[in-house]
């Protein structure tokens, strides 16, 4: 048993599933792993690489996947990030309204929270930073990017 986590992002109302990534949800599980939810996390993170890489060592733009890059690569930079679990209690996070229910709503598509890990994913795997034998390719997103609004939006809730 024990708490199963995920990433948030406060401020766009998007979220990483660490089981998405091969990975299990308890802290230690994703904390520590090579599977891939902290190199998502990092990418997402990446603010100077913002638009592309500038330099070597840098998340780079792969053949086909240049705009994907220009969204992901450092979209999360300066922004409101938190790991919660499905044991949150309200007051768990500063300046987050409701924390207690926040882990059902997210993972239920309530309120608007979109899980972006399969965009994650098939970008650094296109990066070649996962292994592409993990079983990533017969993933279908669970939300779709909005140019306009550059947003993403949740294709369906999971019930």
């Amino acid at each position: 048993m024990g708490q199963y986590h995920i990433i948030l992002n406060n401020t766009r109302k998007e979220w990483l599933r660490p089981s998405a990534f091969g990975d299990g949800t308890k802290l230690r599980e994703f904390g520590c792993s090579m599977g891939g939810t902290m190199t998502g996390l990092t990418l997402l993170l990446a603010g100077s690489n913002t638009g592309g890489a500038r330099g070597g060592g840098d998340f780079g733009a792969p053949e086909g996947h240049e705009d994907m890059c220009k969204v992901l690569v450092g979209r999360w930079a300066g922004d409101r990030i938190s790991i919660i679990g499905d044991y949150a209690q309200k007051g768990d996070i500063n300046r987050v309204r409701a924390s207690k229910g926040l882990y059902s709503n997210t993972v239920s598509g309530e309120d608007g929270w979109a899980d972006i890990s399969e965009h994650v994913i098939l970008l650094l795997e296109a990066m070649g930073e996962i292994a592409e034998d993990r079983g990533y390719s017969a993933i279908t997103p669970r939300s779709t990017y909005c140019v306009a609004a550059d947003t993403f939006v949740p294709l369906w809730k999971d019930r």
